[in-house]
Protein backbone atom coordinates (compact mmCIF):
# COMPACT_ATOMS: atom_id res chain seq x y z
CA UNK A 1 0.00 0.00 0.00
CA UNK A 2 1.16 3.40 -0.80
CA UNK A 3 0.41 5.01 2.38
CA UNK A 4 3.07 4.10 5.12
CA UNK A 5 1.75 6.05 7.92
CA UNK A 6 -2.13 6.56 8.13
CA UNK A 7 -1.95 9.46 10.80
CA UNK A 8 0.35 11.93 9.53
CA UNK A 9 -1.15 11.35 5.74
CA UNK A 10 -4.62 11.75 7.67
CA UNK A 11 -2.66 15.19 8.86
CA UNK A 12 -1.22 16.35 5.73
CA UNK A 13 -4.51 15.91 3.50
CA UNK A 14 -6.21 18.12 5.92
CA UNK A 15 -4.14 20.70 5.96
CA UNK A 16 -4.04 20.30 2.30
CA UNK A 17 -7.91 20.30 1.93
CA UNK A 18 -8.18 23.22 4.13
CA UNK A 19 -6.15 25.36 2.74
CA UNK A 20 -7.40 24.61 -0.86
CA UNK A 21 -10.80 25.61 0.97
CA UNK A 22 -9.68 28.55 2.27
CA UNK A 23 -7.92 29.90 -1.31
CA UNK A 24 -11.68 28.79 -2.91
CA UNK A 25 -13.00 31.21 -0.04
CA UNK A 26 -10.41 34.13 -1.37
CA UNK A 27 -11.44 33.44 -4.93
CA UNK A 28 -14.98 34.71 -4.56
CA UNK A 29 -16.05 37.83 -4.05
CA UNK A 30 -16.61 38.40 -0.63
CA UNK A 31 -14.32 41.64 0.39
CA UNK A 32 -16.39 44.53 -0.60
CA UNK A 33 -17.90 42.81 -3.98
CA UNK A 34 -14.07 41.63 -5.21
CA UNK A 35 -11.76 38.71 -4.32
CA UNK A 36 -9.27 38.93 -1.44
CA UNK A 37 -6.60 39.08 -3.93
CA UNK A 38 -8.30 42.22 -5.34
CA UNK A 39 -9.13 43.83 -2.01
CA UNK A 40 -5.16 43.61 -0.83
CA UNK A 41 -4.26 45.27 -4.43
CA UNK A 42 -6.63 47.90 -3.84
CA UNK A 43 -5.38 48.02 -0.27
CA UNK A 44 -1.48 48.31 -0.68
CA UNK A 45 -1.82 50.42 -3.79
CA UNK A 46 -4.36 53.04 -1.39
CA UNK A 47 -1.40 53.07 1.13
CA UNK A 48 1.65 53.19 -1.52
CA UNK A 49 -0.82 56.30 -3.12
CA UNK A 50 -0.18 58.16 -0.16
CA UNK A 51 3.28 58.45 -0.24
CA UNK A 52 3.84 58.19 -4.24
CA UNK A 53 3.42 62.49 -5.03
CA UNK A 54 6.55 63.47 -6.19
CA UNK A 55 4.78 66.68 -8.19
CA UNK A 56 6.29 69.42 -6.31
CA UNK A 57 9.93 68.00 -6.80
CA UNK A 58 9.12 68.02 -10.96
CA UNK A 59 7.71 71.62 -10.54
CA UNK A 60 11.06 72.67 -9.31
CA UNK A 61 12.63 71.60 -11.75
CA UNK A 62 10.60 72.68 -14.38
CA UNK A 63 10.97 76.06 -12.94
CA UNK A 64 14.55 75.87 -13.45
CA UNK A 65 14.21 75.09 -16.93
CA UNK A 66 14.75 77.64 -19.74
CA UNK A 67 12.52 76.57 -22.16
CA UNK A 68 13.42 75.53 -25.45
CA UNK A 69 11.63 75.09 -29.06
CA UNK A 70 9.80 71.82 -28.95
CA UNK A 71 9.83 71.47 -32.84
CA UNK A 72 9.71 68.08 -34.04
CA UNK A 73 8.46 65.24 -36.74
CA UNK A 74 7.37 62.48 -34.93
CA UNK A 75 5.75 59.23 -35.79
CA UNK A 76 2.75 58.33 -33.98
CA UNK A 77 -0.25 55.77 -34.41
CA UNK A 78 -3.47 57.47 -35.57
CA UNK A 79 -5.28 57.78 -32.65
CA UNK A 80 -2.87 58.49 -30.18
CA UNK A 81 -1.34 60.97 -32.61
CA UNK A 82 -4.71 62.68 -33.32
CA UNK A 83 -5.15 63.06 -28.88
CA UNK A 84 -1.62 64.22 -28.88
CA UNK A 85 -2.43 67.30 -31.20
CA UNK A 86 -5.83 67.58 -29.70
CA UNK A 87 -3.72 68.40 -26.62
CA UNK A 88 -0.87 70.21 -27.34
CA UNK A 89 -2.79 72.57 -29.23
CA UNK A 90 -4.87 73.62 -26.11
CA UNK A 91 -1.69 74.60 -24.52
CA UNK A 92 -1.59 77.48 -27.44
CA UNK A 93 1.08 75.73 -29.15
CA UNK A 94 0.58 74.11 -32.32
CA UNK A 95 0.30 70.51 -33.65
CA UNK A 96 -0.67 69.14 -36.79
CA UNK A 97 -1.04 65.20 -37.68
CA UNK A 98 -1.12 63.51 -41.16
CA UNK A 99 0.14 60.27 -42.91
CA UNK A 100 1.07 58.54 -39.56
CA UNK A 101 3.26 62.17 -38.49
CA UNK A 102 3.13 64.49 -35.76
CA UNK A 103 4.53 67.88 -36.10
CA UNK A 104 5.32 69.91 -33.39
CA UNK A 105 6.02 74.17 -33.29
CA UNK A 106 6.25 75.52 -29.97
CA UNK A 107 8.43 75.59 -26.76
CA UNK A 108 8.73 72.84 -24.20
CA UNK A 109 7.94 74.12 -21.36
CA UNK A 110 4.13 75.35 -22.34
CA UNK A 111 4.03 71.61 -22.93
CA UNK A 112 5.38 70.35 -19.64
CA UNK A 113 3.54 72.47 -18.01
CA UNK A 114 0.31 71.48 -18.66
CA UNK A 115 1.43 67.53 -18.67
CA UNK A 116 2.19 68.21 -14.77
CA UNK A 117 -0.76 70.25 -14.59
CA UNK A 118 -2.88 67.10 -16.35
CA UNK A 119 -0.97 64.80 -14.06
CA UNK A 120 -1.82 66.39 -10.80
CA UNK A 121 -5.39 66.29 -11.62
CA UNK A 122 -5.21 62.73 -12.46
CA UNK A 123 -3.25 61.88 -9.36
CA UNK A 124 -6.14 63.74 -7.19
CA UNK A 125 -9.16 61.64 -9.26
CA UNK A 126 -10.14 64.54 -11.09
CA UNK A 127 -10.20 63.13 -14.65
CA UNK A 128 -13.26 65.20 -15.65
CA UNK A 129 -10.56 68.11 -15.57
CA UNK A 130 -8.93 66.58 -18.74
CA UNK A 131 -12.13 65.73 -20.46
CA UNK A 132 -13.52 69.13 -19.95
CA UNK A 133 -10.41 70.68 -21.52
CA UNK A 134 -10.21 68.12 -24.58
CA UNK A 135 -13.09 65.91 -25.21
CA UNK A 136 -11.47 62.97 -24.37
CA UNK A 137 -11.22 59.91 -22.37
CA UNK A 138 -8.86 61.07 -19.35
CA UNK A 139 -6.64 57.87 -19.15
CA UNK A 140 -6.54 58.19 -22.97
CA UNK A 141 -5.58 61.91 -23.01
CA UNK A 142 -3.02 60.81 -19.96
CA UNK A 143 -1.72 58.26 -22.48
CA UNK A 144 -1.44 60.36 -25.47
CA UNK A 145 1.06 62.94 -23.58
CA UNK A 146 2.78 59.53 -22.12
CA UNK A 147 3.64 58.76 -25.95
CA UNK A 148 4.44 62.17 -26.83
CA UNK A 149 6.86 62.36 -24.02
CA UNK A 150 8.42 59.07 -24.73
CA UNK A 151 9.03 59.85 -28.43
CA UNK A 152 9.70 63.28 -28.20
CA UNK A 153 12.62 62.30 -25.39
CA UNK A 154 13.94 59.66 -27.76
CA UNK A 155 14.14 62.36 -30.66
CA UNK A 156 15.71 64.63 -28.45
CA UNK A 157 18.53 62.11 -27.52
CA UNK A 158 19.52 61.52 -31.02
CA UNK A 159 19.49 65.90 -31.61
CA UNK A 160 21.92 65.25 -28.03
CA UNK A 161 19.36 67.60 -26.71
CA UNK A 162 20.43 65.57 -23.25
CA UNK A 163 19.15 68.25 -21.10
CA UNK A 164 15.15 68.89 -22.94
CA UNK A 165 15.48 64.94 -22.93
CA UNK A 166 16.09 64.60 -19.39
CA UNK A 167 13.26 66.92 -18.24
CA UNK A 168 10.57 65.52 -20.42
CA UNK A 169 11.99 61.74 -18.64
CA UNK A 170 11.25 63.25 -15.56
CA UNK A 171 7.77 64.22 -15.87
CA UNK A 172 6.81 61.37 -17.60
CA UNK A 173 7.87 59.04 -14.60
CA UNK A 174 7.83 61.14 -11.75
CA UNK A 175 4.17 62.57 -12.45
CA UNK A 176 1.98 61.00 -15.99
CA UNK A 177 3.13 57.41 -15.18
CA UNK A 178 2.34 57.74 -11.61
CA UNK A 179 -1.18 59.67 -12.16
CA UNK A 180 -2.00 57.01 -15.01
CA UNK A 181 -1.39 53.78 -12.45
CA UNK A 182 -3.06 55.38 -9.51
CA UNK A 183 -5.91 57.14 -11.52
CA UNK A 184 -9.56 56.31 -9.21
CA UNK A 185 -7.35 54.91 -6.42
CA UNK A 186 -8.18 56.72 -3.19
CA UNK A 187 -4.90 57.34 -0.98
CA UNK A 188 -4.96 56.36 2.59
CA UNK A 189 -1.85 56.68 4.68
CA UNK A 190 -0.35 53.34 6.17
CA UNK A 191 -0.97 54.82 10.07
CA UNK A 192 -4.56 54.29 9.34
CA UNK A 193 -4.24 50.84 8.28
CA UNK A 194 -2.17 48.88 10.55
CA UNK A 195 -4.62 46.58 12.42
CA UNK A 196 -4.96 45.51 8.74
CA UNK A 197 -1.52 45.48 7.24
CA UNK A 198 -0.63 42.89 10.45
CA UNK A 199 -2.85 40.88 9.80
CA UNK A 200 -2.67 40.81 5.94
CA UNK A 201 1.53 39.58 6.76
CA UNK A 202 0.41 37.41 9.48
CA UNK A 203 -2.12 35.71 7.19
CA UNK A 204 0.73 35.40 4.39
CA UNK A 205 3.29 34.26 7.08
CA UNK A 206 0.67 31.39 8.41
CA UNK A 207 -0.93 30.14 5.08
CA UNK A 208 2.84 29.97 3.25
CA UNK A 209 3.78 27.58 6.27
CA UNK A 210 0.43 26.04 6.06
CA UNK A 211 1.08 24.89 3.01
CA UNK A 212 4.64 23.32 3.18
CA UNK A 213 3.77 21.87 6.63
CA UNK A 214 0.71 19.84 4.54
CA UNK A 215 2.99 18.44 1.58
CA UNK A 216 5.59 17.94 4.50
CA UNK A 217 2.79 15.38 6.41
CA UNK A 218 1.73 14.37 3.11
CA UNK A 219 5.04 12.90 2.04
CA UNK A 220 6.00 11.58 5.26
CA UNK A 221 2.78 10.06 5.07
CA UNK A 222 3.28 8.03 1.87
CA UNK A 223 6.96 7.10 3.18
CA UNK A 224 8.56 10.21 1.00
CA UNK A 225 11.03 11.77 4.32
CA UNK A 226 14.42 12.96 4.57
CA UNK A 227 16.87 11.72 6.52
CA UNK A 228 20.58 12.13 7.31
CA UNK A 229 22.92 9.89 5.67
CA UNK A 230 24.71 7.51 7.11
CA UNK A 231 28.31 8.43 7.80
CA UNK A 232 30.85 6.02 6.66
CA UNK A 233 34.03 4.60 8.74
CA UNK A 234 37.11 5.26 6.76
Amino acid sequence: MLIKNKKKFAFGLTMTLSFAAILVIMFMPLFGGTNAFHAADGLFNSISKASASHFAVVRTSLAGFETKSADQELKLSEGVGKNVATIINATGQEATYADGILTVRGEINPLLDRMLSDSEAMFANNGEVLQNAYGIEPKAALYAWWMYASTASKKFLLQKRFDTSKIIDEVKTKAVEVSYNYYGVNPTPATERVAILAFALIFYVIYTVWYGFAIFELFEGIGLTMTKSAKKET
